[in-house]
């Protein structure tokens, strides 16, 4: 009997070969590196693996562009706000202080969120936070991040950075708390 793959005998073998096989790389945890091919704002930046090209918004945090997209047009959370980057220009375009384009970085896609590792094992929403730039997203739960994010949450309060030292977070409490 000559070994012949589409014999009956030899087809589940080969279906739960490659399935073992997709799972024991599903389970190596591989690095998905995604090229960053431009940066919206803080908030939005376009990557592309292989042909594919797609959007990340950092996973876990509303940043300051969220909550001003939602906000309405002459509102006070919108006003403090452009009061905010009127004071702080240079961090109206902090992720481009450090997010280099063409640039290849590890992402990881969850809950149509990315968490992109901008510095080294640190995530580009750990450098929102710690700025001041976002906040925790209420009622978010994620083993691996949400103990990390209140730590670097914390600090920036303590510290008085970004949106902890300006009304920001007064005028613009019910938006936080709805995201």
């Amino acid at each position: 009997m000559s070994f012949n793959l589409k014999s009956s005998i030899f087809k589940p073998l080969f279906l739960f070969l490659i399935i073992a096989q997709t799972l024991v790389n599903l389970e190596a945890k591989e690095p998905t590196i995604a090229i960053l091919k431009s940066i919206s704002s803080n908030d939005t930046q376009r990557f592309q693996i292989n042909s594919n090209s797609f959007i990340c918004e950092p996973y876990g945090v509303v940043s300051l562009e969220k909550i001003y997209a939602k906000s309405k047009k002459d509102s006070s959370c919108r006003k403090s706000i452009d009061e905010f980057y009127v004071k702080n220009r240079k961090l109206l375009y902090f992720s481009q202080s450090f997010l280099k384009l063409f640039q290849g970085y590890h992402i990881e896609l969850k809950n149509l969120e990315c968490v992109v590792y901008a510095k080294g094992q640190t995530t580009l929403s750990e450098l929102l936070l710690s700025e001041g730039l976002a906040v925790n997203k209420n009622g978010f739960k994620d083993r691996e991040f949400s103990s990390v994010y209140e730590k670097v949450s914390r600090t920036a309060k303590r510290d008085k950075k970004g949106v902890w030292n300006s009304s920001v977070l007064k005028d613009c409490a019910s938006l936080i708390v709805n995201n």
